[in-house]
């Protein structure tokens, strides 16, 4: 009998023991791999050709190409790799924004947008911003749509400039219904652009008065050409007549010889302007 009621305590104690870990064994379980949502990955496998790249989601997965091998100039920097994963359409669901850097000094950085179905992995968009990058996925309007935040490299290489002379434009992209990008800046969002003209009115005075002294001139000409481009390219952006003519009259108010040196330039203007942003190309498949 004693026996018996020793067993029956150990049976008590050890279904209680079992209670108390019992939410310990569930939060673990939830806490598992196997219980979260899937993550999106770009895989790296090394193969006799080369490296091989893959984007994964949960058990769906596409191989990721090198779309333009260029055998004359090979880099050993190009390469896939995951940039954002953020839900870009609202439905709670990331989707992936995969950039491709084709491995120049400083350039080319395409971004590939796909998102998971039932059948698995699509590509959505596929589009290259030259020379920038994407540095931020926000919602600027509070709509419950991201947009995706850049800047605008549309003057790399202006005339009598370097690419380190460069003004950066703010560019934002919104999706499209499509669930492809476009450039909505100036319609959407032109403040960014005033706010960038007077960042840069106020750069283009600040190297202005640097310059009123002979000896200083020539080391800050570009630093002047630079500016004055970034301050009228940001009125050009906005397309309004008036925004344009505001433009003009600031960089002559500031800088004569650097409206001498834009009024110069026609050609490079109008075609900076026409400049597609995002760009695409043909082996840029979307499905």
């Amino acid at each position: 009998m004693r026996e018996g009621k020793r067993t029956s305590r150990r049976r008590v104690m050890l279904l209680a023991g079992m209670g108390a870990a019992l939410p310990l064994l569930l939060a673990w379980t939830m806490a598992s791999p196997a219980a979260q949502q899937p993550r999106w990955e770009v895989v790296t496998l090394a193969q006799p050709s080369g490296l091989v790249y893959r984007l994964e989601y949960g058990r769906h997965s596409r191989p990721l190409p090198f779309p333009v091998p260029d055998s004359l100039y090979p880099s050993s920097y190009e390469r896939w790799e995951l940039a954002h994963e953020t839900d870009l359409d609202g439905d709670a669901v990331p989707e992936a924004i995969v950039l491709y850097f084709t491995g120049g000094a400083h350039c080319c950085f395409e971004y590939l947008i796909a998102a998971s179905t039932p059948n698995g992995i699509v590509v959505q968009d596929w589009f290259s911003l030259g020379n920038s990058q994407l540095h931020d996925v926000r919602d600027l309007d509070g709509d419950g749509i991201p947009e995706l935040l850049a800047n605008d490299d549309r003057f790399a290489y202006f005339p009598d400039l370097s690419y380190a002379d460069t003004p950066a434009l703010p560019l934002v992209l919104c999706r499209s219904a499509t669930g492809q990008y476009y450039d909505c800046t100036a319609r959407r969002f032109p403040e960014m652009l005033r706010n960038s003209a007077r960042e840069y009115a106020q750069a283009l005075a600040a190297v202005s008065q640097a310059a009123t002294v002979p000896s200083a001139y020539d080391r800050t000409r570009r630093d002047l050409y630079s500016r004055a481009l970034g301050l009228l390219g940001s009125y050009l952006r906005l397309g309004s007549p008036s925004a344009v003519e505001e433009g003009w009259a600031q960089v002559r108010s500031l800088c004569a010889d650097c409206a001498r040196w834009l009024r110069g330039q026609p050609e490079a203007l109008h075609r900076a302007l026409r400049a597609a942003r995002p760009e695409r190309s043909a082996y840029m498949q979307i499905d």
